[in-house]
């Protein structure tokens, strides 16, 4: 949960928000009422920052696993993919 406050009130009690914020507490930053920064902690930041895989490493990943495979390997039937999947139409989700 995140909590709200102004600029003003930012300026005025930085040091405060700041330890709020180490502690795992997001801080919504106003101004006139409208959210116009986000105040978080070095951890968050850095979680959200972090390098994400690449798709041309994954495209490498899978030409070398290809690369690998026994000679003989004949590779996979439709028909014996098509029975991984459970045809049932699943369970309803509410997206919110």
């Amino acid at each position: 949960m995140s909590r709200k406050v102004s600029l003003a009130e930012a300026r005025d009690h930085l040091t405060g928000l700041v330890r709020d914020v180490e502690r795992g507490e997001r801080v919504d930053l106003t101004r006139r009422g409208k959210r116009v920064a986000v105040l978080l902690s070095a951890a968050a930041y850095d979680r959200l920052h972090k390098p994400r895989p690449d798709a041309r490493g994954m495209l490498a990943t899978l030409a070398t696993w290809r690369a690998n495979l026994p000679d003989d390997f004949e590779g996979l039937s439709a028909e014996e993919v098509g029975g991984w999947r459970d045809p049932s139409p699943g369970r309803d989700v509410d997206f919110g």
